[in-house]
Formats: structure tokens, sequence, C-alpha cells
């Protein structure tokens, strides 16, 4: 291993792309906002022909809402559906999706009892003009920033070359929780406010916090730390995230064929794939998990933010999360990718604002796979039989389809043959449905597998820092080969 001494010439100044995190304002301690991204279509051709979308009107909407209400995981703690995948990578997915869009337009489809039926998909021109106020790339601006607060940009708090971390309520062991504000709802000071929403996806952003930390306290500036790092979770998301989720055969497929590559000046991320095949992960999660030794086996609405913090400025230590639990050889692992989702994701959607004085409260939609449905359908995404042929593949049928849905229930097929979602079926539920059909549920069937491979294969090779092989000092490297998730958190000492 080099000497930390070494290490600045490992990264040409000349090549190092401008960072927000680099821009200090003097004068009210703002940094530059970055450059924001865009939203687009993959699949631009298929929007010129009306049968490769859903039908447009509300007996669509009627159908996405019936089907949505049932895809509810009715045994939940049935190991059956369990897949091997370790449960930290339901979450380093989440991290993923956060790191690369963030679309702020989102919070304001609201979508409510009343209203449903009158919705109609957006225009081409409306979702190509959203924003993303993510690189689109993984570079890890979730982590080094900016924070974005009331249409200005702030750098994330640092201790001069490390990043700021800071201790649980009770505890007494340093960089145990993020750093916070002091005052209610204690909101944490990070590059990406929803790696804030419940203690697993907070507790792996600390670890990132802690793992550049580690690189700095060996020898490294802040930015060979961070080019470092971003290095490191590249090659997480491309040799350790991807095979796992994704068939070898569907990531050769998508290095080969290249059909997410877009302008060098026009980069964008695509809605199918934000909109659905990154949605996968939602099928992944758990109503219950192994926690901690104090924390045994505790709910999924345990972990949310809202719950931990409500009468504290920091966690408590009892909060501080067990990796051991979720990584390879721990007792928690994702659930299969089927048409199903855990009953309790319904209770954490936001309602949205306050009605007007004088107006009756709406009611709002409390299913998360209802929602995932009727987004889809107001983005204008393509049937899952349409993008199938649009990768080379054989659509699966109708009566596949079907047999997949019954398999959750029977209500559910029906919904899906009764309104013929089963032969227009909506892209994000294809995709499930698809995993189950292929490899009953342990990984992404073809469609959804090369959707997700293209396009983080595209974002990884045009990232800040990215290299198809490592060269030079780097403390938490360890060996190259068979680097993974658990062994970047056991770097970070967490």
């Amino acid at each position: 291993m080099k000497s930390p001494r070494h290490s600045s010439s490992l990264i040409s100044e000349a090549l190092r792309l401008p960072d927000p995190a680099d821009q200090l304002n003097t004068e009210d301690g703002s940094v530059d906002c970055p450059k924001p991204g865009r939203f687009s279509f993959m699949f631009p051709l298929l929007q010129k022909d009306e049968a490769n979308l859903l039908p447009e009107g509300p007996e669509t909407v009627r159908a996405l809402v019936k089907l949505g209400k049932m895809m509810i995981d009715k045994q939940p703690l049935d190991q059956t559906f369990d897949t091997t995948i370790p449960s930290v990578y339901t979450y380093f997915g989440q991290f993923i999706v956060h790191d690369l869009t963030l679309d702020p337009n989102s919070n304001t489809v609201r979508l409510f009892e009343e209203d449903v039926e009158s919705l109609n998909p957006l225009s081409i021109e409306e979702i190509n003009g959203f924003e993303n106020v993510r690189s689109g790339l993984l570079d890890l601006d979730s982590v080094y920033g900016p924070i974005l607060d009331n249409n200005k940009c702030l750098p994330v708090p640092r201790a001069g070359e490390q990043l700021r971390v800071e201790i649980t309520a009770n505890g007494n062991v340093p960089g145990t929780d993020l750093p916070r504000l002091p005052d209610p709802p204690y909101k944490a000071r990070i590059g990406d406010a929803r790696n804030d929403e419940n203690l697993v996806i907070s507790q792996m952003h600390l670890a990132f916090l802690r793992a550049h930390n580690v690189l700095v306290k060996a020898g490294a500036s802040f930015a060979d730390a961070r080019a470092f790092l971003r290095r490191r979770y590249q090659q997480l998301v491309v040799n350790d995230f991807l095979p796992r989720v994704v068939d070898a055969s569907d990531i050769a497929w998508a290095q080969n064929n290249k059909i997410f590559n877009p302008a060098a000046n026009g980069y964008f991320i695509p809605v199918e794939f934000s909109a659905a095949a990154l949605r996968f992960g939602h099928a992944m999660v758990r109503s219950r998990y192994f926690y901690n030794a104090v924390r045994k086996f505790v709910r999924l609405d345990e972990l949310f933010m809202l719950k931990a913090l409500t009468s504290y400025h920091h966690i408590l230590e009892e909060w501080i999360i067990d990796w051991n639990n979720f990584v390879q050889g721990g007792t928690n692992v994702a659930r299969n990718l089927a048409p199903r989702l855990i009953e309790p994701l319904a209770e954490f959607l936001t309602a949205g604002p306050p009605p007007a004085i004088g107006q009756p409260a709406k009611r709002p939609i409390l299913s998360l796979a209802v929602v995932d449905l009727v987004r889809g359908y107001l983005f204008r995404l393509p049937t899952g039989q349409a993008v199938a042929k649009a990768v080379d593949l054989i659509p699966i049928s109708s009566g596949q389809i079907e047999a997949v849905a019954a398999r959750v229930s029977e209500e559910q097929a029906k919904v899906l043959h009764e309104t013929g979602l089963s032969q227009r079926t909506p892209l994000w539920y294809y995709i499930l449905a698809e995993a189950d059909y292929y490899h009953n549920g342990n990984r992404l069937g073809p469609v959804g597998g090369r959707l997700i491979a293209s396009v983080l294969l595209e974002a990884a090779n045009r990232s800040h820092d990215f290299q198809h092989k490592e060269d030079g000092w780097d403390p938490i490297l360890g060996k190259e080969e068979g680097f993974d998730l658990g062994e970047l958190l056991r770097h970070a000492s967490v």
C-alpha cells in the first residue's frame, strides 16, 4: 500500500470537475448550487403510438387503484418469500436512488381519493421539463452536498478535512449519529434529507460519513478522500449491488447493447428507470427486522425517524444499528420481488398540505403500491409489454402474469383479467411480475434487469473519479476482488 503522503498525486487537478463542496461563498456561507439535471424518456419512440401506453381515462385510474390495493403481502412473516439477498441491499438501493434522483416536482403530485379519477397523464413536454436536483451520476452528492435549503445551497458540515458526525442523545461514543439542527424536528444537516427518513438509511448515511473520515485520518485530504470514497461506492454499485439483483446475462446484454447512451451534453435520468424500474426495492422491505441486541425484532414503523426523534435532539444509543444483522450471513434478508408489498408501508405516505380554511380534508391514498402505479400512469410510462419488445424480448403472456398474481391472491388476478391490465401492464407491476415468473423473485427478470443495468452502468461510467480498475493509495480498499458493502461498513468502524 502506498504512503499517504503520495495520495494527492493520484488525482489530476486538471481533470477534477468543479464540485460545489469546494466553492464556499464567504458572504452568507452558502455554496454555488449545481446545474440541475433532467428527466426524459429512454424509449421516446414508444410515445408515438398509444398502443404502447396505458389507455387514458378514469377507467384506467380506477383499475390501477383497485390493483394497487390488492398488492398486500398477507403473509409477511412467511419465510417462503424470503430471498438470500441481505437486507442491507434493500436500503443501499434506496441510498442509490437518493444519490441519482431528486425531483422537486414529486411532492406536488398529491394523490387523493377524491381527485384520483380526474387525473390525466402529463404531457411529454412537461416531463422533459422536470429538473433533477441530483447530478444523475454515482457521485455521492447526497453525501457531499450541497444541502438544499429554501432555494439556496449550503455546504455539509465539516470539521477540517473530515465530515462532521455527532453523538447519540444518551451515549458517549463519537460518530454515532448524524449532525442535526438543535430544534424539532431535529433535521439532519446532510446532503439529502431523505437519507434520514428511517433509522436504517440514516445509519447507512452515517457510515459513509465515517468512511470518509477513516480516509482522512489515514492521511488523505478532503478532496482525495472524496475521490477515493466515490470510487469505492461506484465499485459497490457495479460489482456488488448490481449482480445481486440482476442476472449476469442481462448485465452482459446491457454492456453490449448500450440502449442508454445520451449525448455528453444531454445526459438525463430516464423516467422508465426512476418511476418504475428503480422502485423494485419497495417489494424487498420487511415488516420486521432483527435490529440489535437491545432492540431485537422491531416493526418497520418503529424505525421511522419521526418516532425515534420524538423527544430527543439525537437518536438514543439503543437505536445504533448492528450491521452484522443486515449483511451477508446476518439475520435479515430481503423479501422476494413479486407484486406484493408489506402492509405497513401504507402508513408512511404523507398526506400533503392541510386543506384551505373552510374546506374539508381530503383522504390521501395510503397505499404505496397505488401511488407507484398511478404515478407511472401520470408519467406516461410505456407498458411492460412495449418495453420488453424494445429490449429484444418476447413479453410474458397475460396468462402468465395472471398466474403470478394468483400466487398473491385470486382477487389480484381477477382485477388484472377484468380490467385488461394483464394485457397492457403497468411497467412497475410488470417488472415485479416477471421477477417472480423467471427467478421466483430472487432477482429481477430481463426487462427490469436490462433497464437497471443499462442506467447504472452508464451513470458509473460518466461519474466523477470513476475508473474501471483501482490504482493507488486507498486505506479502505482492502483487497479489490470481493470487496462488498459489508467490507465498507467494517472499514468505517460501524
